[in-house]
């Protein structure tokens, strides 16, 4: 029996040896565009997990306060962050200050995002230096106006 399909298919690919070639072609590719999605989602899904495991510490984000009929969430104060860092197991705890604004020079002027972050953040999230120093303890607490690059 199965002898009768190599047979039957041979013959075929010898009738329309394009049409043959074109539909092996096609599950070729096929096969290698699943394994290459399969791929691209182990990697991001490995991405997403050393980010939350960073040095063996785990990363929460804190939303207080959601609100399912607007589908919106709540915002810690500071008076909650203090809470929290009273905490002795939590190492880090910053509130998400995230906003956009236009940075100008004599030569130029562009849109940049500003994180707020505490002298933790370098060395939790394991930014490498390059040049210069991160910002000092101190810096942050007064807030202090200190740039990134």
């Amino acid at each position: 029996m199965i002898s009768a399909y190599i047979a039957e298919a041979f013959l075929v690919w010898r009738s329309r040896p394009m049409r043959s070639m074109l539909s092996v072609a096609g599950v070729f590719f096929g096969l290698f565009t699943v394994l290459a999605v399969l791929a691209i989602h182990s990697g991001t899904s490995q991405e997403i997990d050393d980010f939350t495991r960073i040095q063996g510490l785990q990363v929460f984000f804190v939303t207080p306060n959601f609100d399912p009929t607007t589908a919106r969430v709540g915002v810690l104060g500071m008076d909650d962050i203090r809470e929290l860092q009273r905490d002795p197991q939590l190492v880090s705890i910053m509130p998400r200050l995230r906003t956009e604004k236009e940075v100008r020079s004599p030569m130029r002027s562009a849109k940049t995002l500003l994180l707020g972050i505490d002298d933790r953040f370098p060395l939790i999230y394991r930014i490498r230096l390059v040049e210069g120093r991160f910002f000092f303890a101190s810096e942050i607490h007064r807030k202090s106006l200190v740039c990134l690059i």
